[in-house]
């Protein structure tokens, strides 16, 4: 086994900074966020950092809960293969909050294969959440 970085690709927001996007998170609905595309057949790394604010909209909630994902393929033909729930204060004013995300993959596939990040809303009738930016997405092919 020799261990050695292979491919490094990546999806960034530019400018990668907050403010720089504003995608509404829905509920049990995966929205895109980024996608990364490397040849399987071998270790992949995968990582995220993804910027998002609570929204409170009026509501008393204290706060809200997201779901961000990582699927091989995308959200409607692909297999989820990491969850992580993140939650932010929601009450009595707006927050920020960036989660970071890490997995590691081994396909059995030698063909391309496109890792897609998505984030969700876990419950109903909560604030709302927005991704606002930054945005990260990372895959690192070691083989």
């Amino acid at each position: 086994m020799s261990d050695e970085l292979k491919k490094f690709k990546y999806e960034v927001l530019t400018p990668n900074t907050g403010g720089s996007v504003n995608i509404s998170l829905l509920f049990k609905v995966p929205v895109t966020l980024a996608t990364v595309s490397v040849k399987g057949d071998a270790t992949v790394w995968l990582t995220a950092n993804v910027g998002w604010n609570v929204v409170t909209n009026g509501t008393t909630f204290d706060h809200v809960d997201v779901l961000f994902r990582i699927w091989r393929g995308d959200q409607l033909t692909g297999t989820t293969i990491y969850t992580a729930a993140d939650s932010a204060q929601a009450y009595p004013d707006d927050h920020f909050a960036v989660t970071q995300l890490a997995h590691v993959d081994s396909p059995d596939d030698d063909d391309k294969i496109v890792y897609t990040l998505t984030g969700e809303l876990l419950f109903n009738g909560q604030s709302s959440a927005s991704v606002i930016g930054p945005i990260t997405f990372t895959a690192a092919v070691i083989d």
